[in-house]
């Protein structure tokens, strides 16, 4: 199908996640589901999985653990999805852990959230024994790895079983507290009901279709991964392959054979990294390239010799790989139009965790490079005075947890104000130039999106990573150079190399946006646990 507007995809409603497993579990009763690996895959239907649900959820009700709140603490695995929906199909609520957090961060949210348990993984025990002696008022802690010892109890249980299965979850019920992890700033746990999440999973697949088997590597304490990597593929009945560390990754690709993934743009540039860097080996750059002009050609009159031209590329993913969705930060658009080259459709998309968290997504047969796509259809949209995007719709929060002035200061009457600069064009693709709290306003009165520039300088060869920022009404930039690059390349003066590259950048560019010097970094930016650069300024 040629890039053209098309009719939404039908996918069957539901108002909160219990009702959306039971009916996509009885509709797809023995259908694997899950594939993951311990020592070998190991495969799980949809009925299987049900049942473990109810045999766990029935556990916790037998423990006394109802309508209160449950931490999980874990590496992506069987054990941990089973836990999240083991928690929210009670009536309980789930706070997802980010595993790479301190223990006394870690204390901080399990405080704060008031959980009275916590569900973690073996890796984790360390962490757990550090977290017990901060006095979190915990009563319970339970071992992910020891699933089989609840599920056993579960199914002795019941009448706790009777209760958990008929447990009548409402679509406005709190669902889970997840804690953001901002460049600036402390956390915040952003409330989301059922109806919320549920209904962002349904939008998002009337919009994006699966064809086949789903891998899940983005970590599942996020809400993006929650929601494009298990519940969108849930939804359409589309098998799921859990790949539990990123040292597995290539193995699993040969594995499972993904058709598609979701990914944030961090994982997206290594990829593509890891392509180049092996067509280099061969040392078949050129020839490469000379079959990307020459396969685009063919595609515009119809011929789409893609998959046989670059059978060697895509045989690196399994062979299969033709999908792949990104959020969570600026994409380049020569990633997309790369990939596309080889035959992977990379629709980049937009969201934010106080909205479910996708906003918008380019769809499979309908894109534009450089948008992040079309708003789904739960949200409605607006771009205010000041350029900053607003949204209102069903999966927008209910606010922050305990924390009513930071909830004030995000709404704006019923819109949420997002704290991303954006506009839409005449055909109602949404574009994203920076964030609010970023923004650069000069002396003489003109803004300037400093990430609008970091994305645009990450194309010069030699950049590992930037900041822009400004200093007395100049605009200056943070380099942190790529020593691999300049070694291959024998570039021996690297702030001579990078100035000239400069130059030549703000001939391009207006001139009040204009660079106006760099500084080199020794060392990487300190990053959030998303790979996000902290936009707070230091020497090193």
């Amino acid at each position: 199908m040629k890039n053209k507007v098309y009719s939404l995809y039908e996918v069957k409603e539901a108002k909160t996640i219990k009702e959306l497993i039971t009916q996509t579990s009885i509709e797809n009763k023995a259908k694997a589901f899950f594939y993951t690996k311990r020592k070998e895959v190991m495969s799980v239907t949809y009925e299987h999985f049900f049942n473990d649900i109810n045999n766990f959820g029935t556990a916790l009700y037998a423990m006394n653990l109802r309508n209160t709140k449950i931490a999980v603490l874990g590496s992506n695995s069987y054990q941990w999805i089973l836990s999240y929906f083991s928690i929210v199909m009670g009536g309980n609520t789930v706070v997802p852990l980010d595993k790479e957090l301190s223990a006394k961060e870690l204390s901080t949210i399990i405080q704060e959230s008031k959980c009275k348990a916590i569900i973690y993984d073996d890796n984790y025990s360390d962490v757990i024994e550090e977290i017990k002696k901060q006095n979190t008022h915990l009563e319970k802690y339970m071992n992910m790895n020891e699933e089989e010892v609840y599920i056993e109890k579960g199914k002795q249980c019941t009448d706790a079983r009777k209760e958990f299965i008929h447990c009548k979850i409402n679509p406005s019920d709190l669902a889970s507290i997840v804690y953001t992890s901002g460049t600036t700033g402390k956390s915040k746990g952003v409330m989301l009901t059922h109806y919320n999440i549920v209904s962002n999973a349904i939008d998002a697949s009337k919009f994006v279709e699966f064809s086949d088997t789903a891998m899940l590597v983005l970590p599942l304490h996020h809400m993006f991964s929650i929601v494009a990597s298990l519940l969108v593929p849930l939804t359409q009945g589309v098998p799921i392959y859990i790949n539990t560390s990123l040292k597995r990754l290539q193995n699993d690709f040969k594995i499972a054979k993904p058709q598609n993934m979701a990914l944030v743009p961090l994982f997206v540039e290594n990829l593509h990294k890891k392509i180049w860097d092996g067509i280099k080996e061969q040392n078949k750059t050129t020839l490469v390239k000379t079959l990307i002009v020459i396969s685009n050609c063919l595609l515009k009159v119809g011929i789409d010799l893609r998959r046989v031209l670059f059978k060697k590329i895509l045989s690196v993913f399994g062979g299969n790989l033709d999908l792949l969705i990104c959020g969570g930060a600026m994409l380049d658009e020569k990633y997309i139009k790369e990939f596309r080259a080889f035959g992977i459709n990379l629709l980049n998309g937009y969201g934010i965790t106080e909205c479910s968290p996708v906003v918008s997504v380019n769809r499979n047969n309908h894109y534009k490079d450089g948008s992040v796509g079309q708003v789904l259809p739960g949200f409605d949209i607006k771009i205010d005075s000041t350029g900053e995007i607003l949204v209102k719709g069903n999966s927008v929060m209910k606010g922050y947890y305990n924390n009513d002035n930071e909830t004030n200061l995000v709404f704006k009457d019923d819109w949420f104000k997002t704290g991303d600069l954006g506009y839409i064009d005449k055909e109602s693709f949404l574009y994203i130039t920076g964030r609010v709290k970023n923004l650069i306003i000069l002396a003489n009165g003109k803004n300037v999106s400093p990430e609008e520039l970091e994305i645009k300088l990450m194309t010069i060869s030699g950049i590992k990573e930037v900041l822009v920022y400004s200093d007395k009404s100049k605009i200056l930039a943070q380099i942190y150079p790529d020593h691999e690059y300049m070694s291959e390349e024998g570039i021996e003066d690297v702030e001579g190399y990078l100035k000239e590259q400069i130059d030549i950048f703000n001939k391009n560019i207006a001139s009040y946006k204009q660079i106006s010097s760099i500084k080199l970094r020794d060392t990487e930016f300190n990053k959030t646990t998303t790979k996000k650069i902290k936009r707070k300024v230091s020497n090193q």
